[in-house]
């Protein structure tokens, strides 16, 4: 009875520290990683996906979800966009979450790029590109109400088309951010599976 309480209470440290050590590095990869372009998104084009899937992939799905809901808004905040991290919190939640369901990896298995891993990479991606377009049209359409100027200015005849046109303007810019964290993922992870980094967990 010993042994197994000291066996889970070990257990549960690590899960915390690995937890902390990973939201640590998806919020400063989200910082550093990033191209501002205030004019488009009303903020920045950032990379760190990138590490939400190399995380969930090779840790699973509960390391994914919370880490980067949570590394991801508190890079939010401190970029100085606090009205995203709400948002933030539960797109990236759900890109980990979903990302550690479709993955099929273990680090004793040599192929990296199986066809699972390669879809939860894209399919993170979508939810991405999805979720931001739909926050987009909440904020900026209702959340963020804008001026009459603004509004004349955006040609819109509602609140609902003035958030679509703010959502479209960010969207390609949505795409490149996930075209470059999938490439991230590709080649940082396929370097860590090779140093079997995943038997941090274990």
């Amino acid at each position: 009875m010993r042994k197994t309480s000291v066996k889970m209470e070990r257990t549960s440290t690590q899960a915390i520290c690995l937890t902390g050590l990973f939201t640590a590095i998806i919020c400063l990869g989200t910082m550093f990683l990033k191209l501002p372009v205030p004019t488009m998104t009303d903020g920045y084009i950032n990379f760190g996906d990138g590490f939400i899937i190399i995380i969930s992939v090779m840790f699973g799905k509960k390391y994914g979800a919370v880490s980067g809901a949570a590394g991801s808004a508190l890079a939010d905040i401190l970029l100085g966009s606090p009205h995203w991290a709400v948002f933030t919190f539960i797109i990236k939640g759900l890109m980990g979450y979903v990302t550690g369901l479709v993955k099929d990896y273990s680090d004793e298995n040599s192929r990296f790029f199986s066809v699972r891993n390669v879809s939860a990479a894209f399919i993170c991606e979508v939810i991405m590109v999805a979720g931001y377009f739909i926050c987009g049209v909440l904020l900026k359409g209702y959340f963020m109400t804008p001026d009459s100027e603004k509004f004349i200015a955006a040609g819109a005849s509602s609140l609902f088309e003035y958030g679509v046109i703010q959502a479209t303007s960010s969207f390609f810019q949505n795409l490149i951010q996930a075209g470059g964290s999938i490439v991230i993922f590709y080649f940082l992870g396929l370097a860590l599976h090779n140093a079997k980094i995943a038997k941090l967990s274990k």
